[in-house]
């Protein structure tokens, strides 16, 4: 079953559908793992990995998971993140 993840913000709250029966509710996911951070963001498991080593994403270890708070998710999507070294203005 694919995962759909939208970021929002914390004033904004989910809307429900027509299709959501009466005692659902939609909520904002706490922790993810890795292979959920990957789907929402776009990558692969292994650069998951290396933000997590680097700690340009924090991670928490429960039991044998490792996982990513979704507010430090949303943040690290919002954050500006250098290209590398071979990207520079020509001058």
């Amino acid at each position: 079953m694919p995962i759909n993840f939208r970021f929002i913000d914390a004033d904004e709250r989910p809307c429900e559908s027509a299709s959501m029966k009466a005692h659902e509710t939609a909520f904002e996911p706490i922790l993810l793992g890795k292979k959920e951070t990957a789907r929402a963001l776009g990558i692969c498991v292994r650069t998951v990995e290396n933000l997590i080593a680097t700690k340009e994403l924090p991670a928490r270890k429960i039991g044998r998971r490792t996982l990513i708070p979704y507010k430090a998710l949303q943040e690290f999507a919002r954050r500006d993140h250098p290209t590398g070294p071979e990207v520079h203005d020509a001058k």
